[in-house]
């Protein structure tokens, strides 16, 4: 009797995997289209205005790159929307078309990354859920860094969890590489180490893969610091990023970033649109039927989680007593040999 999967079985495999790819191009479709509507709709503003200034002055040297440096952040940014406008064009629409293929791009890459971690429907799921998140497709029409920066660590994402699953040093060194780039797109990227270690303490050879990343990212850091010296520091101690002190709530800033996550969240006042109700109205029912889902979602997440730990664990375990058979059998062999 032959063990292994059936024609049938195969089939089936195929079928899922056609659905799940088409699926996922689909909402790709979707988001690209919703990512470059209206990119002209209304004029740069403050922000806006300074990357234009940026990027008209990048090689406006050494004025130019001294008010770069000042910002402390973005640079591989300005570097690749200078090269983009030289093609393009330095118009509103030319600009935030950038960040809008940036964001279209995020939306196949999180679906890839969701797939190796929990499976084709999680990666549709993910695919869905980011082609028609409302503050991705606000962002996509901003030429700002921050769809850049989502598609750097949405690939860091995706290379991380394949390089723990083959625990090599090219592909560790492929997630090293997507680390760097987004580290000085966004120094926020500094908070990604401590959330990829408690990740990859849950591997299967959790002593090596901790081993892979702790080298990686010593490498990566040593790689940052002489941008960290050259403009993160420095403009933090010139009151360049009082900006953070002055919006970060601690006890708020968690919970109010999840609410704003829901589909009928309180969002930003500047986000005109998006939101249900405004800040101080009641609850309303999208509100609530929105809150509902959410939390139906973690509850099934938990659970799946729950159980994929489980399972880590019990082939942890498996690979352990495997191990002890094969060291006591080896014993007895070469005690009977002797």
């Amino acid at each position: 009797m032959t063990i292994g999967k059936t024609h049938d079985d195969s089939a089936m495999i195929d079928r899922t995997s056609r659905w799940a790819i088409a699926t996922i191009a689909l909402a790709t479709a979707a988001g690209t289209g919703l990512r470059f509507v209206g990119l002209s709709a209304h004029e740069f503003w403050y922000d806006e205005s300074c990357t234009y200034l940026y990027v008209r002055d990048l090689f406006d040297w050494p004025a130019g790159w001294a008010n770069l440096l000042r910002e402390s952040t973005n640079l591989p940014y300005y570097v690749l929307l200078r090269g983009w406008a030289t093609i393009f064009g330095h118009s509103e629409a030319a600009y935030r078309a950038f960040s809008a293929l940036a964001a279209a791009l995020t939306v196949p890459l999180l679906g890839a990354a969701a797939a190796r971690l929990a499976g084709r429907r999680g990666g549709v799921i993910a695919a869905v859920l980011a082609a028609a998140h409302p503050l991705h497709v606000y962002y996509a029409h901003e030429a700002r860094a921050y769809a850049l920066w989502v598609l750097l660590l949405t690939g860091a994402a995706w290379a991380l969890i394949r390089a723990v699953q083959r625990m090599t040093a090219r592909s560790w060194s492929l997630y090293g590489v997507l680390l760097l780039a987004a580290l000085p797109t966004h120094y926020f990227s500094l908070y990604w180490a401590p959330a990829t270690l408690a990740a990859v303490t849950l591997a299967q050879d959790r002593r090596r893969a901790v081993r892979f990343w702790a080298v990686t990212h010593v490498v990566v850091g040593l790689c940052f610091l002489p941008y960290f010296f050259a403009a993160v520091l420095p403009a933090g101690l010139g009151g360049g990023n009082r900006w953070l002190v002055e919006a970060w709530e601690p006890l708020a800033a968690i919970p109010n970033t999840l609410w704003a996550m829901l589909p009928a969240g309180r969002y930003p006042p500047h986000l005109t649109g998006l939101s249900a109700s405004g800040s101080d109205a009641a609850t309303s029912w999208p509100e609530l039927a929105a809150l509902a889902g959410a939390g139906a979602l973690i509850l099934v997440a938990a659970g799946r989680c729950a159980r994929a730990l489980t399972a880590v664990g019990a082939a942890r375990d498996a690979t352990r007593e495997r191990r002890r058979s094969v060291a006591r059998g080896t014993a007895a062999a070469a005690g009977g040999a002797g």
